[in-house]
């Protein structure tokens, strides 16, 4: 597993002491959780029921769960996910980005909003090894 740090966030493999900040961050905010297939999570465990099936897809091979900490606070701001990982195909997909955008300052936004090719060379740097022939990109309709 992975840990990646940029100026602003550091994406660390997904784990359950991420939950409660995970909660904090995301809990009960519809706009969030928009284009997910889970309902918005409400309590803590409604959370950790999804944090724990993150997990089993990557002890499965299926799915790279990260959780997103802002470097100057150390909090859990949201969680990103490489996806539909097919050896097979020698392909992946980068998505389920979820976030809070008003309670994040103008920096952070930008780092998740704006199509950097330095973060999508990092996705292509970090499975390298895995000599993926195609990267797919799913951003959420806004």
């Amino acid at each position: 597993m992975v840990t990646m740090v940029g100026s602003v966030v550091r994406l660390e493999p997904l784990a359950v002491h991420h939950i409660q900040g995970l909660f904090e961050a995301l809990g009960k905010d519809d706009e969030a959780w928009r284009w997910m297939l889970v309902a918005t999570p409400q309590v803590v465990i409604d959370i950790a029921t999804i944090v724990n099936g993150y997990i089993s897809d990557r002890e499965s091979g299926t799915r790279e769960p990260f959780a997103v900490i802002e470097v100057k606070t150390g909090r859990v701001v949201g969680t990103t996910s490489f996806m539909d990982i097919s050896k097979k195909d020698r392909s992946l997909e980068i998505g389920t980005l979820l976030k809070i955008e008003n309670a994040f300052a103008s920096p952070l936004r930008r780092t998740f909003s704006t199509p950097d090719p330095k973060k999508r060379s990092c996705a292509l740097e970090l499975h390298s090894k895995e000599n993926f022939d195609r990267i797919e990109f799913e951003p959420t309709g806004r």
